[in-house]
């Protein structure tokens, strides 16, 4: 009888255990040992209540710096010449936003903004190294961070990358293959002492025989390592230039094949430094260079640099599981021998994310251990600044919700004071990603910027970071360059901008050159193919440019309403600064900013103009999702109007313009619906009004089907034109993913929503890839413009051309389209 109740028994007691572990802390030990207290009973007591706040350490709040700020005055020199604006500086200092510096030096990064400074005004070079765990794996941050670089300073080449990785599949910045038989060796995992490269990582290829050296007719399989040029991703990384390999000491008998583009080459390795290098081609541009490596015994290779003579580059050191202390593994002589061919500027460590855990206590041992890192670095690589990045917002579930591990704040301010202890440069990732629980808010933002595991960030929110680390990295050349500048050169500048009466302005530019610039670009584009997009303004206010006083007045056309619709981002009594929005223009393009002070007595910030709420609410919801705030208003003659009313007043503007027939264009002054008015001297621009014209024979609502209207240019004179007989002519796509399996919609739901499923094509080609596009596109700039769209909507593409229903290169479709009209 007992032994049958025994299971039973068994359960029972289980069950009452864990159900009283509910009791227990989130985290307890046993014999040393961290366990999670699985607590079955949250599910159900979360039905009754909100769990309780944990302890998230929210009141340790970061220690303010002093910061080497003595020498930034507001002067209205530096803002005008650099377009600095100094409050926002400062404000971002007491956010705890802007570098820290805890240098003797009353300049930021002085030895790399100095050769920031060198790469722009010579061309000469310079070079980062990134120092991180899978935070940056894959290229993350490092990847868009020296696209920012070098688009601004020159520079093209991906840096240093390594002989294997786990992630050359995943990563998007080079194409990157290799045999199965290297023998690999991290400072993560290796217990031997090895001459690790600066990446953490050493390689050893396969050891031949006699016969395998001899071997001149490839019978015989050595060790290979492939890296291709990626075809869409960076234009900068689109081509390999000049290429180094890097490598140790070679034993007796050790040579390479290597192929440039299929081209064989051979070359044999004699050394006996620890640190070498060969150059593998410096002379034209190629795609694909593969190396086979022929030895009869060790030989350490670390891998392969990619770059130019001149430029910027950062070299991406990523260890996954490192907590940072695995550094001081790298020999000293392999990291002064890596310095001498490098020539670092600047070391960027970014550590953290494996020494956060939810039962953390205290972060002294990591501190003292990362002070002696940085010491060991600052000693080998003497010349160069370092900036230490604190780890960002990470959560874990307590009580069913996900929200910032206790220690977070503790831990920032560990690496807050190991920048402090060893007079190095820090910047506060957590606070520039919104702080308490912002991991949260990425991962469920509509579109995210974190993993599901509410630890990594994924590409969108990489981008993120990077762009908010090169708007800081910008701004500090900026304020380097200013306090570099001689007194007499300063006097010089100042004399120049009084006796030009600039002044400086509210907005980042005037209204005028907005207008002009977004004019020129459309007028030259849509002219050419009749098509009006969706997100042009359909009815925008032009401006009068005569009265410099006012130049963002409003003037009202001879016939109609000048309607608009705008995305309120901020709203204050106090004074704003338009320029702390201008980031926001990134997310809204051929949009300029505009501050207004109404009579209610508050300054509102406004992105203008759109021609219909839905382009207009899809820009607020963009912006929500990053954070912000924002919502859709109308406008009608420049005054506040209900959404609808001023809806309703553009299809009665719209109703009243000249129709046109479908077979012939009428190019004639218009008057009847609200246009642009252009400088009389502006080239490639229309003279005159621009405005719509619903096509005979459609019956959709004015407005809504941009589709049924046609473009119409004002010229001096009245001029009919003969449609000529249609000729089939090249078409563009965007092509924003492809797969051998068909996927699934919520794949790429973000593009339908904003494009719309008519505009989705989906094909299924010869060589059996299904390619999701865009299309199709009369013109290739209008192709890019749907393109750079799909990058805002964080998807990759790229433009493509399809001639006959046959794919093309969109080289050869604009030559095709040169032809037919001559």
């Amino acid at each position: 009888m007992y032994k049958k109740a025994a299971p039973f028994l068994l359960v029972f007691m289980t069950l009452v255990g864990l159900v009283l572990m509910h009791w227990l802390p989130p985290y307890f030990y046993v014999f040393n040992k961290s366990i999670q207290n699985p607590d079955l009973l949250s599910d159900v007591l979360a039905l009754f209540g909100p769990p309780p706040v944990p302890d998230t350490l929210a009141s340790v709040a970061p220690q303010k710096d002093t910061l080497k700020v003595q020498h930034l005055k507001i002067d209205t020199l530096l803002a005008l010449t650099y377009q600095i604006n100094l409050d926002s500086v400062l404000e971002r200092e007491k956010a705890d936003l802007r570098f820290s510096c805890f240098t003797d030096s009353s300049i930021f990064f002085p030895r790399f903004m100095q050769a920031l400074k060198a790469v722009r005004d010579s061309s000469g070079k310079t070079r980062i190294a990134y120092f991180g765990d899978s935070m940056i794996e894959g290229d993350l941050i490092s990847q868009s961070l020296r696209n920012d670089l070098q688009n601004e300073m020159g520079g093209k080449g991906v840096g240093f990358v390594p002989i294997t990785s786990v992630v050359s599949q995943f990563r998007r910045s080079i194409c990157h293959r290799f045999s199965s038989d290297w023998k690999e060796y991290s400072i993560q995992k290796s217990k031997e002492k090895k001459n690790f490269a600066p990446s953490g990582f050493v390689f050893n290829p396969k050891i031949l025989s006699e016969a395998e050296m001899r071997d001149t007719a490839g019978n015989h399989n050595p060790s290979y390592v492939c890296y291709t040029a990626p075809d869409d991703s960076y234009e900068r990384l689109s081509k390999f230039y000049l290429t180094r390999l890097f490598y140790g000491k070679t034993p007796r008998n050790t040579y390479i094949k290597y192929y440039i583009d299929g081209k064989e080459n051979r070359a044999v390795l004699k050394a006996d430094a620890d640190v070498n290098e060969l150059v593998l081609n410096n002379v034209k541009p190629y795609k694909e260079l593969r190396i086979e490596f022929f030895t009869d015994s060790i030989l350490d290779v670390y891998g392969v640099s990619f770059e130019m003579p001149k430029g910027v580059y950062i070299d991406n050191f990523a260890v996954r599981g490192n907590l940072g202390m695995a550094l001081q593994k790298i020999p000293e002589n392999v990291l002064r021998g890596f310095n001498e061919y490098m020539d670092y500027s600047l070391l960027i460590f970014q550590f953290g994310l494996n020494v956060a855990a939810p039962e953390a206590r205290g972060f002294g041992w990591y501190e003292n251990a990362m002070v002696d890192v940085i010491s060991y670095y600052k000693k080998n690589i003497p010349d160069a600044d370092i900036l230490i990045i604190s780890i960002g917002d990470k959560s874990h579930k307590y009580d069913m919700e996900y929200v910032t591990q206790p220690g977070i704040p503790r831990l920032v301010e560990a690496q807050r004071n190991i920048a402090r202890r060893t007079q190095s440069h820090f910047w506060n990732l957590y606070a520039n990603m919104g702080g308490y629980n912002s991991m949260k808010a990425w991962v469920e933002a509509k579109l995210p910027l974190a993993s599901k595991d509410y630890a990594h960030i994924n590409f969108a929110g990489a981008e993120k970071i990077s762009k908010m680390l090169s708007e800081n990295i910008f701004n500090e050349f900026k304020l380097f360059e200013y306090e570099k500048l001689k007194n007499d050169e300063k006097d010089i500048i100042r004399k120049n901008i009084l006796n030009t009466e600039k002044r400086l302005t509210d907005d980042y530019l005037s209204f005028e050159n907005q207008y002009k610039i977004i004019a020129a670009v459309e007028s030259r584009k849509r002219t050419e193919h009749n098509i009006i997009p969706e997100d042009f303004e359909k009815t925008m206010a032009h401006r009068d440019t005569s009265d410099k006083k006012e130049s963002d007045k409003i003037v009202k056309p001879a016939s109609g309403d000048i309607c608009e619709f705008r995305v309120q981002v901020a709203a204050s009594k106090a004074e704003l600064e338009v320029n702390e929005y201008k980031h926001l223009l990134t997310y809204a393009n051929n949009k300029i900013l505009r501050k207004i002070k109404h009579k209610d007595g508050f300054n509102r910030v406004y992105i203008t103009p759109f021609s219909t709420a839905d382009s207009a609410q899809r820009i607020a919801d963009t912006l929500v999702t990053l954070g912000g705030d924002a919502f859709v208003v109308g406008f009608i003659n420049d005054n506040r109007a209900p959404i609808e009313k001023v809806a309703k007043r553009m299809q009665e503007n719209c109703a009243n313009a000249k129709k046109t027939e479908v077979d012939t264009l009428i190019h004639e002054p218009v008057k009847k619906v609200a246009g642009l008015r252009l400088d009389k001297n502006e080239k490639h621009t229309a003279q005159g009004f621009f405005t719509f014209a619903q096509m005979p024979g459609t019956k959709a609502p004015a407005l809504k089907s941009p589709e049924n209207y046609v473009y119409i240019t004002g010229q001096a004179r009245a001029k009919k034109y003969d449609t000529p007989k249609p000729v089939e002519l090249p078409v563009f796509r965007v092509q924003f993913c492809a797969s051998e399996v068909p996927l699934e919609k919520s794949f790429y739901q973000n593009v339908v929503d904003y494009f719309g499923d008519s505009m989705v094509i989906i094909s299924k080609e010869e060589d059996g890839m299904i390619r999701y596009m865009l299309g199709e596109y009369a013109g290739y700039e209008e192709a890019v413009r749907a393109l750079n769209k799909v990058f805002e909507l964080k998807q990759d593409g790229f433009v493509t051309a399809y001639y006959h229903n046959k794919r093309i290169k969109p080289e050869k479709a604009i030559e095709i389209i040169k032809k037919s009209k001559k």
